[in-house]
């Protein structure tokens, strides 16, 4: 990992089980942590709701009880502080509670030249009231000497301001203090270059502290959530520097996505956190529900995919489903509790982001366009320029095949979509492909034909999970069939879904209308198969006409006509 100085300006291994990241972190701390020039950083990654912080508390809890007493500095980046820089650094600074005299210096220069507001002003007066005392005992340490006519200047309470006057004038009586060309090298900095740095000065702290004075037991330094910048840009990530800088010890990163810092001293253990194992997973469900048939737990594990989360909010909505019908459990949706859903997924998240998270995962699948159409034909409060962030905290992979659109998870998705009433779902739907088939809507794809198709392809498997739950509204299915004909008029080429004897007729209708068509091309006789599986065209709509026009055309070329 790239090694960080004080400067002016600059711009796997795959694991699933709990247990294994444990020994590997204790295997570090236990064997080789104590080791000369020691380095390594552990990136535990994972979407949300997968069990990092909850893992983060178990490592935690082992270090705790081991014979060794490390300390344990653990800050923990919530995703609406995620851009708070100066804040998460005066986070870990109180976490750390080890006197930082460049970073206090550092700070209190920021803060007298820019008043910013933002700073806490709490710490501030704290540090501020400090200082001078953690810096004269730092050069007490070093030269046996005190500055007492200097200081003796000062107020009783000294300002900021008499505080880096009074610093001034000890760096213009000697240059043999500790810290003299830092101080100097940091009153030359320009206000933004010194906000660039704060995190290496704090970081040249903590190597001071643990590292030169040879702690018997340094920290051990935990930062859970962090948010890489997106677009990813080394210049802007702030935790990379400072752990860059002080290049010695352990730290734990746990994060959404694989960290990617340059690492060509392979100084990082890349450790992809997933579902529990599913042999986990059924132990864990059978310990809780113990009344719970065999039937009922392999439901929760196919429903939840054995992520974490689902499978606690399964295993509660399943308690309070079975107060009330024992009988009829395995028929109850799982996640029929909207309270629930709320408290284990959404309500994390920032208020205003909540409802329109739900809108998106009525679709899906989503790129800044869509989401701002969402947003203002709902009339919901989200700021436009939060759509970043939302995917940063909701989203975990691209759709197969685009990189301009982005997918939430699917067990999120499903789950919403059962939980929310039909006339929500079907109203955000019909917006939708009201959006899509605009010709304004498409100028953006004129030569990405492909992400549309995606898009349709998308829409039809959301039409399917919702026709389970109750039959898709007839103008739904007219708005399906306007787009497919609108991408069959361009002659855009590809295939979809087949039918299928878990969907219901009417969607397997739609899907072998459609199929009839795109076979046509290839196969008059295979299209004629398809439309002959067709069992009530009246679901069609206005579209039924085109139906029974291409049903007789294509007759017609084999020489059979209907009567």
């Amino acid at each position: 990992m790239k090694k960080y100085y004080l400067e002016f300006s600059k711009e796997s291994h795959k694991f699933v089980d709990r247990q294994e990241i444990r020994d590997i972190i204790m295997q570090e701390i236990n064997h080789k942590m104590m080791k000369e020039n020691y380095f390594r950083v552990i990136s535990i990654y994972g979407f949300g709701g997968i069990g990092k912080t909850c893992l983060v508390n178990e490592i935690k809890e082992q270090i705790n009880n081991l014979d060794k007493k490390y300390k344990v500095c653990s800050i923990s980046f919530e995703i609406h502080n995620n851009n708070q820089y100066l804040e998460n650094l005066i986070n870990i600074c109180k976490e750390y509670n080890k006197p930082c005299i460049l970073f206090y210096y550092g700070l209190m220069l920021y803060w007298n030249r820019t008043a910013i507001t933002q700073l806490d002003t709490n710490f501030m007066n704290k540090i501020g009231s400090s200082f001078l005392t953690n810096f004269m005992d730092a050069i007490h340490e070093v030269t046996g000497s005190f500055f007492s006519s200097i200081t003796g200047e000062l107020p009783s309470i000294p300002s900021i301001s008499n505080i880096l006057d009074c610093i001034g004038k000890i760096c213009n009586t000697t240059r043999e203090i500790p810290f003299y060309h830092e101080l100097k090298m940091i009153n030359n900095f320009s206000t933004e270059q010194l906000l660039i740095n704060l995190p290496i000065l704090l970081a040249m702290d903590i190597r001071r502290n643990e590292y030169e004075k040879r702690t018997k037991y340094p920290v051990i330094f935990i930062f859970d959530s962090y948010q890489q910048s997106m677009p990813y840009s080394e210049s802007v990530e702030w935790l990379l520097r400072l752990i860059g800088t002080i290049h010695s010890g352990l730290f734990i990163v746990t994060s959404r996505e694989k960290l990617l810092w340059d690492d060509p001293e392979k100084d990082i253990i890349p450790y992809h956190l997933q579902g529990y194992p599913e042999d986990e997973a059924r132990a864990y469900l059978k310990s809780s529900i113990p009344n719970a048939s065999a039937e009922i737990i392999n439901t929760i594990l196919i429903s939840t995919q054995c992520v974490p989360i689902y499978v606690d909010l399964a295993i509660d909505v399943y308690q309070k489903e079975y107060i009330i019908h024992p009988d009829e459990i395995i028929d109850k949706s799982l996640f029929n509790d909207r309270e629930s859903l709320a408290i284990h997924f959404v309500n994390h998240l920032k208020a205003e982001w909540q409802q329109v998270i739900m809108d998106l995962a009525i679709i899906r699948v989503f790129n800044f366009d869509i989401f701002s159409f969402i947003v203002k034909e709902q009339n919901l409060k989200c700021p436009l320029h939060d759509y970043f962030e939302i995917i940063n905290v909701s989203l975990i992979h691209y759709i197969e095949n685009t990189l301009n659109l982005v997918k939430i998870h699917d067990v999120f998705c499903k789950n919403i979509s059962k939980l929310l009433p039909s006339h929500i779902k079907y109203d955000v739907l019909y917006k939708y492909l009201n959006y899509i088939i605009t010709r304004e809507a498409l100028k953006q794809y004129d030569n990405q034909i492909g992400t549309i198709i995606a898009l349709f392809n998308n829409i039809l498997f959301i039409e399917i999970d919702f026709d389970k739950q109750s039959q898709l509204p007839q103008i739904i299915i007219e708005k399906t069939l306007d787009l497919f004909f609108m991408l069959w008029d361009i002659q855009a080429t590809f295939t979809i879904i087949s039918p299928n004897i878990h969907n219901s007729d009417s969607i397997n209708d739609i899907l072998n209308f459609i199929n009839a068509i795109l076979a046509k091309s290839k196969s008059t006789q295979c299209a004629i198969e398809y439309l002959n599986h067709v069992k009530n065209s009246n679901t069609f709509g206005y579209h039924k006409i085109s139906y029974e026009i291409f049903q007789k055309y294509t007759l017609s070329l084999t020489g059979d006509y209907l009567s």
